[in-house]
């Protein structure tokens, strides 16, 4: 019984993480028009009964983060579209000028812009490198994501040369803490970003295989 029950545990736990986290990213993305939508479906009576094992309001509230998700889909993709087109390339340059100019909103704009461009370009990774650094406290180690040289403030302030180090929390890497180690304590190991992921999300079920094919 327990050799199944731990069969169990392996075939479902990688189905319920993803759903935890789809559900996380579909909350974000709709929770700002959730309101406004189901009150539009609700007023011309779209969606007033349940379906399925669904009721009424779950139905609601589902069908209303669906178009939610459906419509902004579609705006992403109409404005990548009309990008290609000249005269849409000058108003975002316009925009792009613009929000660079507007106080407290330029450094949010100007954040954002660079942290996306980093996830999606192929110049270069957005994570650098794979490290063990210790936390949270002595003799205790951690993986995590290289990613940048400090701030220059900062090091001058502690007079130390310090390394940006992501640490993702587990069971969902995309929450975690940004700190500053010194570079003597920044050890670097030969794993793959992807593999170091896994071992993340498996809470360390999943480690990077040997020549020999047994886990390390």
């Amino acid at each position: 019984m327990k050799k199944h029950a731990i069969t169990g545990i392996i075939i479902l736990t990688p189905l319920v993480l993803t759903i935890v986290v789809i559900g996380f990213i579909v909350n974000f993305l709709t929770r700002p028009f959730i309101n406004l939508v189901s009150s539009l479906l609700t007023k011309y009576e779209i969606i007033n009964r349940g379906f399925l094992f669904l009721s009424p309001e779950k139905t609601l509230k589902y069908g209303s983060e669906l178009l939610i998700l459906l419509a902004i889909f579609f705006f992403i993709w109409l404005v990548g579209f009309l990008a290609k087109k000249f005269f849409i390339d000058w108003i975002i340059q316009k925009v792009d000028l613009l929000m660079h100019k507007v106080p407290v909103a330029n450094s949010i704009y100007k954040t954002s812009k660079e942290v996306i461009h980093n996830i999606f370009s192929d110049e270069k990774p957005s994570f650098k490198q794979v490290v063990v650094v210790p936390f949270p406290g002595k003799g205790i180690y951690v993986l995590g994501f290289l990613t940048n040289q400090a701030p220059l403030s900062a090091c001058e302030a502690t007079n130390q040369d310090l390394l940006s180090v992501f640490i993702p929390t587990t069971p969902n890497p995309t929450t975690g803490f940004l700190l500053m180690y010194q570079r003597e304590h920044v050890r670097k190991i030969d794993m793959s970003v992807e593999t170091a992921i896994k071992y993340i999300v498996s809470c360390g079920l999943i480690a990077k295989m040997d020549d020999k094919g047994a886990q390390q």
